[in-house]
């Protein structure tokens, strides 16, 4: 043993340790006090509300079993099972997830207090620091209030981040116990045996809770190499063998997470990732830096689920990701040289990029998420306290200084639960924060989607859209809850749009195809929509509702076999439905009526806003075509320019433009539409060589 365990004066009282107690959970529970009710948000969706695997409604041991093997995400047995426990107990209410992860939070804090204590007391070397109790105290009190912690205990299903944070303190105080049992009644094995298989066994619980649980072996191979084996470099055969059990169970860890193949489930955790594995260790190094300065300074400002943190493709580019990399470099150089000299500091460093490496290095998910600091940060706070009270003789003072962060640590906390509150102001603070990331501006559609809000909901979807244009090709979930909240508010023409586009990216599930039918049987595309009906009917054939719709349908069909008496019948159902007004203005045009067709046009506008964007833009295209063929050229160019403003990339119209100019004979203003369609790409000289309009120009 590196040095002496007897008591000294400067251990506090058991009564006054309850108190320190009594003062933890006290804390702990009032920056917490605002959180109990606060909504589920984000991942609490795919892995509570809609895993049926967790939805527990009868307590049983298949019922166990489902819950730890079927929820997700997989091998995150043990919170899986507490979800699934949580359910049977209350449902879908947010109290009882919520007290659970406010008491793992507060038996982490304590856990946390009794190990810090037992490694001051192992090694105390500074003498003047202060009472190595109220050192404990202060530093699990900075670590209960930190702010950051939020998004491990107020985010419901980071309980995977403060479950296994506490088996992970856990475990290693009962191996710091045993250790020092061994030390104290070498021996008699009996004790620190029993210590030792509550170590292992806490462990095998932290592994089955999350997978940064695998640096645990670590931590404790370096706990004991630093503070039972003095920094020796020759050990016995037993600590050999020792250590190699330890990396063994590492290993084991690896293998379990990661399967057979590590290699091959590294490489395929990128896929679909907007970054390299090169590019994700930059980024890191700037944002390990970043997380470093949370701990330090973090007021509800800082603090975003969501953060929109920009890649680094090289070492100096941005200019951060080198200094961050010095950064990180010189503080594992100061580690390594003040080891001899100043241990717990080193330990404290070094402890917190080992916690932090699972998450932080080459494992491609996601990249930046302040729960991942929850264990990092628990000796983070003990440097923190260390270093104040090397710099702060007067006692009375650091402990004033201490107490003032706890102070501000712990309003930050609770203003930022206040946030946590409410679904609505809290995806609108992400969305603030991180202005261009998509997925917030889906989440707060998804929100006010939940709440019946439909216009909203589709704002926010048209603004996820317009953010990433690769949604385009990928993005089949945005482009249905679109069109199921354009349904909400009978905006059947765009909803058949945008669940076209998601039908488009393989998404043609009978939840889509069924609502496509619907839509387009009220837009008058009746054959259409009995195609889509039988085809949601033959992936999921017991669909009652698709049935009677299509019942509806056929009945319709067979009573009015005329498309064109099919329309006029809808426009007596639906007076008010402008795409079937788009319908039956095509009807006069076909049939040499441009003045009733025009005249429905206008009338389908006026009952038309931005929001039907789709239909405005295919109810200005036919208006500006029968414009043309009445020769209202004026009339036609007016509405050529209403369309260019909704979609000014669109070459063609441009080009249509250019051709109502030719039809006018003003040759010099067709000669420029034409240049902006070519400017937009359109390939103008192929594109004349057929148009009868441009007959003068060729």
């Amino acid at each position: 043993i590196l040095v002496t365990t007897q008591t000294t004066d400067r251990q506090i009282k058991p009564l006054h340790t309850n108190l320190l107690m009594a003062i933890l959970l006290a804390a702990g529970l009032i920056v917490y006090s605002n959180s109990f009710h606060s909504g589920m948000v984000f991942d609490d969706h795919p892995f509570i509300i809609s895993d049926p695997a967790v939805h527990m409604t009868a307590f049983s041991w298949n019922s166990v079993k489902t819950a730890a093997i079927k929820g997700l995400p997989a091998h995150r047995y043990l919170p899986n099972i507490s979800f699934a426990l949580n359910y049977y107990f209350g449902q879908l209410n947010t109290f009882g997830y919520h007290l659970v992860n406010l008491v793992i939070h507060l038996m982490s804090g304590v856990c946390l207090f009794f190990f810090l204590r037992l490694t001051l007391r192992l090694y105390h070397k500074h003498s003047d620091e202060g009472n190595p109790d109220l050192i404990a105290f202060f530093a699990a009190l900075l670590w209960i209030v930190q702010p950051v912690g939020t998004q491990a205990v107020t985010y419901i299903c980071q309980r995977m981040a403060s479950m296994v944070a506490l088996f992970y303190i856990l475990s290693l105080l009962l191996y710091v116990k045993g250790r020092l049992t061994m030390h104290q009644n070498p021996g008699k094995f009996l004790v620190s045996g029993l210590y030792f298989s509550g170590c292992a066994i806490i462990a095998l619980c932290a592994l089955a809770t999350k997978e940064n649980a695998g640096t645990l072996p670590i931590t404790i191979l370096l706990y004991e190499w630093f503070f039972f084996q003095d920094l020796r470099l020759r050990w016995s055969r037993t600590q050999i063998l020792w250590s190699l059990f330890f990396i063994l169970i590492f290993s084991g860890a690896v293998i379990w997470y990661m399967g057979e193949n590590p290699i091959i489930q590294l490489l395929d955790s990128y896929r679909g990732r907007n970054f390299t594995m090169l590019e994700r260790i930059l980024t890191e190094f700037r944002i390990v830096v970043y997380y470093i300065s949370l701990f330090l300074w973090a007021p509800p400002g800082r603090l975003n689920l969501d953060h929109d943190y920009p890649l680094s493709v090289s070492l100096a580019s941005p200019p951060t990701t080198f200094i961050s990399l010095m950064a990180i470099v010189s503080l594992l150089a100061f580690a390594a040289y003040t080891a001899k000299k100043d241990r717990l500091i080193s330990f404290c460093i070094l402890w917190f990029f080992i916690t932090q490496a699972t998450e932080s290095t080459i494992i491609g998910i996601e990249l930046i998420f302040e729960h991942r600091t929850y264990i990092p940060f628990m000796l983070t706070s003990l440097l923190v306290v260390l270093l104040a009270f090397r710099l702060i003789q007067n006692r009375p003072v650091a402990y004033g200084l201490m107490i003032a962060i706890a102070m501000l640590f712990s309003i930050w906390t609770y203003q930022r639960n206040q946030t946590w509150r409410n679904p609505v102001t809290f995806w609108s603070d992400a969305l603030t924060k991180s202005a261009n990331k998509t997925r917030a501006a889906k989440n707060l559609a998804f929100v006010y989607q939940q709440k019946g809000k439909w216009a909203e909901a589709i704002c926010y979807y048209k603004k996820a859209l317009d953010m990433d244009k690769s949604a385009a090709t990928s993005d089949f979930a945005t482009y249905a809850n679109l069109g199921a909240a354009l349904i909400k508010q009978n905006r059947f023409f765009d909803a058949a749009y945008y669940y076209s586009k998601s039908i488009k990216l393989k998404n043609a599930t009978a939840d889509v195809l069924q609502p496509m039918a619907f839509a387009l049987a009220r837009t008058g595309e009746l054959e259409a929509a009995k195609n889509y009906y039988h085809l949601a009917l033959s992936i999921y054939p017991e669909n009652g509702s698709a049935k009677k719709e299509l019942a509806a349908l056929t009945e319709f069909l067979n009573q009015y076999t005329d498309p064109d008496a099919q329309i006029h019948q809808l426009r007596l159902e639906y007076p008010d439905n402008p795409a079937l007004m788009l319908k039956q203005g095509d009807f006069f045009d076909r049939h040499g009526q441009p003045d009733q067709a025009i005249d429905e046009y206008q009338t389908a506008l006026a009952l038309t806003d931005n929001s039907d964007e789709m239909l405005r833009r295919a109810i200005l295209s036919q208006l500006a075509k029968t414009y043309v063929f009445s020769r209202r050229f004026e009339d036609a160019l007016t509405t050529y320019r209403r369309l260019i403003n909704m979609t000014p990339d669109n070459a063609m119209l441009y080009y249509n433009t250019a051709a109502v100019f030719a039809l006018k004979g003003d040759i010099l203003k067709a000669k420029a539409s034409l240049k902006k369609a070519a400017d937009k790409g359109l390939n103008v000289a192929e594109k004349i060589k057929t148009d009868p309009n441009f007959e003068r120009l060729k």
